[in-house]
């Protein structure tokens, strides 16, 4: 009988030991406020798929708190980040590392997810508020450049605390939701679309 129980139900079943259930992130709705009058870069934008850099499966930890087991991570580009950045660029694409990138006046993009945890915010002494936190780096690169056009970095904070052993759905789209907005945000802000649109003309 054990051979014959599904990916899905081993997590529910490893949910179970750690004592939170298992956050999967295709069943997230994370939904980020939109860009105010977001400046568009003509030039498509191909996103690079890279298992090394978003791992399939990965663990939110605190130390001395809860653990919580976050699964199909690259979800978070191929739907999420895809959808953000598709208010800057001329189009965006996911592609695999191996994938020929079309020639001429395009961008790559390679998106991290470094580390998931759970981060202790405020709370009464002695019964701890912990928030999904996500560990994320973005660049941009033009062909044929030796550097980035554009890299930021940084640590996202959600805003939904962790409650009862089933919320770390709400947790963690609210700290995804605030990673994928920095990154948009970011471009947006830094007069990078100006800069690339620009060498693109």
């Amino acid at each position: 009988m054990r051979s014959s129980l599904a990916p899905l139900a081993l997590s529910a079943l490893l949910g179970v030991a750690c004592g939170y259930r298992p956050v999967d992130v295709e069943s997230l709705a994370i939904t980020t406020p939109p860009l105010a009058a977001p400046p568009r870069i003509a030039a498509p934008l191909f996103l690079i798929r890279d298992s090394a850099r978003i791992p399939q499966t990965m663990t939110a930890t605190a130390p001395g708190g809860p653990e919580i087991v976050v699964e199909n991570v690259p979800l978070l580009l191929e739907r999420d980040l895809k959808t953000a950045l598709g208010a800057l660029f001329e189009s965006v694409t996911v592609v695999d590392p191996s994938a020929q990138v079309p020639a001429g006046d395009r961008l790559v993009g390679l998106f991290a997810v470094e580390e998931l945890s759970l981060a202790q915010q405020g709370g009464k002494a002695g019964e701890p508020r912990w928030v999904g936190a996500v560990r994320f780096r973005f660049e941009l690169w033009l062909p044929g450049a030796e550097t980035q056009a554009y890299r930021f970095a940084g640590t996202a904070v959600g805003a939904v605390a962790l409650g009862d052993r089933r919320s770390g759905d709400q947790v963690f789209a609210s700290a995804f939701a605030s990673a994928i907005h920095r990154v948009a945000d970011g471009i947006a802000r830094s007069g990078a679309a100006a800069r690339l649109s620009a060498r693109k003309g």
